[in-house]
């Protein structure tokens, strides 16, 4: 599998103003990211003065199924970072690409609703 990115969509506007996972799956290197356009640039949120606000993380994969896991804090008080809301409803989009870097695109894309608890 190549890279991994989640990303919370904000007000509708597809990738613009959008928090960012980024994580190649081979190399261990995690991104906590911020989408300026419509479909990027995905930069580290230091390039704008926010931060690296990831916690912890980690994922494994198999030929069938790729898992990623993150934590941070749900309000990390970064400007660049979507303020997660306990029972709050949130829009999720994956992709990947075939190669393990940030620089390729993606080949398989998709979205999902999660609500989280905390």
């Amino acid at each position: 599998m190549g890279r991994h990115r989640l990303r919370q969509e904000q007000r509708n506007e597809r990738y613009r103003h959008s928090d960012s996972i980024r994580l190649p799956q081979r190399h261990g290197e995690i991104s906590d990211s911020y989408s300026t356009g419509f479909a990027g640039p995905h930069n580290p949120d230091e390039l704008y003065g926010g931060r690296n606000d990831i916690i912890t993380y980690g994922g494994s994969d198999n030929e069938e199924y790729t898992i990623v896991e993150f934590s941070r804090k749900m309000d990390t008080g970064d400007r660049y970072d979507y303020k997660v809301v306990s029972g709050e409803r949130i829009r999720v989009i994956w992709a990947y690409g075939a190669m393990d870097d940030f620089l390729s695109d993606h080949v398989e894309a998709g979205s999902g609703t999660v609500v989280v608890e905390g």
